[in-house]
C-alpha cells in the first residue's frame, strides 16, 4: 500500500493507509489505482475473527433477555433437552445445562456491532424506556434471531442443540469471561468416527477444529450418553484374583 497524491481525491478513496492495512479486498486492485471503499470487503463477515463463524438462532423475547440483549454484549448459551427413554441409546433423562461459555452478540436482528445505536434509540424490542421523543416513535418487530459468534469446533454443537433441544441465553458481565473447564468431563463422541489412522496422527487430526466441526455429534452425545461416559459413571471392575490355599487356609490375591 502507497500512498498517492491526487489534484483530486475520487470519491469513496481512502486518503490515509491506516484505514485499508489489513483489509480483504473483494475485487483485484491495479497497481496505482486507488483504493475504494467499495473495492473492499464489508459488513458483519469483517466482525468475525480468524477461526468463528457467525451462526444465527431462532429466538423471542425470553429467549434474548428480554429487553436488554444488544450487539456487542457476551451471553452464555443454555440448553434444555427432552429425555429420550429409547434402549437403542440407552436413554437419558431431561436435561438443562450450559452448552457453550462467553459467546459475543455480533447482531440482535437488523442492529448489527457495525451500528452503534444512538442514545435514547429504540432497542430492538422497542422504544428505550424514559427517552426523549420514544412516545412519538412505534414500537419495532422484537426480533426473531440473534447471531453468534462461535468458535469453529463448536458449530455443529449448536446447530444439533438449536435443531433438537431449547436454547436460552444468558447476559453476561462484560468483563466476566470465565470459561468451564471442559476437560474435567467425558468429550462426546462425533458423528463421523476417526479413520484407521496411527493414534498420534488421529490426535493430531481431531485437535484442530475444522476437523471437530466436520466430525459433527450425535444427539446421544449432546446427552452426554457417549462411550467415554458410560465408563466414567460406571465403577471399574475388580481386577482379577487367584486364590492360594495354605493347608487349610485360602488366601485371595490380585493376579
Amino acid at each position: 500500500v502507497k500512498v498517492l497524491h491526487y489534484p483530486e481525491f475520487p470519491a469513496g478513496a481512502f486518503h490515509e493507509a491506516v484505514h485499508v492495512v489489513g483489509k480483504v479486498p473483494q475485487v483485484n486492485i491495479g497497481m496505482g489505482a486507488p483504493v475504494m471503499s467499495s473495492n473492499l470487503l464489508s459488513g458483519l463477515a469483517t466482525q468475525v475473527p480468524e477461526g468463528d463463524v457467525a451462526m444465527a438462532i431462532d429466538v423471542n423475547k425470553a429467549i434474548a433477555v428480554g429487553d436488554h440483549l444488544q450487539p456487542g454484549d457476551f451471553v452464555d448459551v443454555f440448553t434444555t433437552l427432552a429425555g429420550d427413554q429409547m434402549t437403542m441409546h440407552g436413554g437419558w433423562p431431561t436435561q438443562s445445562r450450559l452448552l457453550l461459555a462467553d459467546l459475543r452478540v455480533l447482531a440482535v436482528g437488523p442492529q448489527t456491532v457495525l451500528r452503534h445505536v444512538a442514545e435514547g434509540e429504540p432497542s430492538a424490542f422497542g422504544p428505550a424506556a424514559g427517552s426523549a421523543g420514544s412516545s412519538n416513535q412505534p414500537p419495532r418487530e422484537p426480533p426473531s434471531t440473534v447471531v453468534l459468534q462461535v468458535p469453529v469446533a463448536s458449530a455443529a454443537t449448536l446447530a444439533l442443540a438449536s435443531g433438537q433441544g431449547h436454547l436460552l441465553l444468558a447476559l453476561r458481565n462484560p468483563k466476566d469471561h470465565a470459561l468451564p473447564d471442559t476437560g474435567a468431563f467425558p468429550t462426546p463422541s462425533p458423528a463421523l468416527p476417526p479413520a484407521e489412522l496411527p493414534v498420534a496422527q488421529r490426535k493430531a487430526a481431531l485437535v484442530k477444529p475444522e476437523n471437530r466441526a466436520y466430525a459433527g455429534l450425535t444427539l446421544p452425545g449432546l446427552a452426554g450418553k457417549s462411550k467415554a461416559a458410560e465408563r466414567a459413571m460406571h465403577p471399574l471392575p475388580p481386577p482379577p484374583m487367584m486364590e492360594i490355599y495354605q493347608g487349610g487356609q485360602k488366601t485371595a490375591v490380585p493376579y
